[in-house]
């Protein structure tokens, strides 16, 4: 069984899971996640599949069922940013009116040259003062 492990070990398990079947069968590994997940703290496992996100640009149906588990919508927001998908963090946060959140993608947007969703933030902030 596998349980508390230091150094990033579930991380580099749950890393080498996704490796193995990115593209195949979801069935045949998303199982094996879950139940990694449920053998680690509550607290790391966003920070987990957050870290497993990012490398699944190419993968849409694997990362939208990533991210449908991840708990807190902070880690949702920087997951489909990690991944380039600008406007469904935009859409998330501002759904939640989570000001921090869009300030922190409106200078990823700017880095990224998505002018359009960086505008989006601009307006939200404008409008939203603190």
């Amino acid at each position: 069984s596998i349980l508390l492990f230091s150094g990033g070990v579930e991380a580099s398990i749950a890393g080498l899971l996704l490796h193995n079947h990115t593209g195949g069968n979801i069935s045949l590994w998303f199982p094996k996640l879950l139940k990694l997940l449920t053998e680690m703290p509550p607290d790391q496992t966003d920070e987990l599949l957050l870290s497993l996100c990012q490398g699944l640009k190419g993968e849409p149906k694997i990362l939208e069922k990533i991210i449908a588990i991840m708990r807190e919508d902070k880690a949702k927001i920087r997951a489909q940013a990690s991944v380039g998908n600008y406007k469904k963090a935009y859409i998330i946060a501002v759904n939640k009116k989570m000001r921090g959140e869009i300030l922190w993608l409106q200078g990823v947007c700017e880095t990224a040259g998505d002018n359009q969703t960086r505008d989006f933030c601009k307006k939200f902030l404008e409008h939203n003062p603190i």
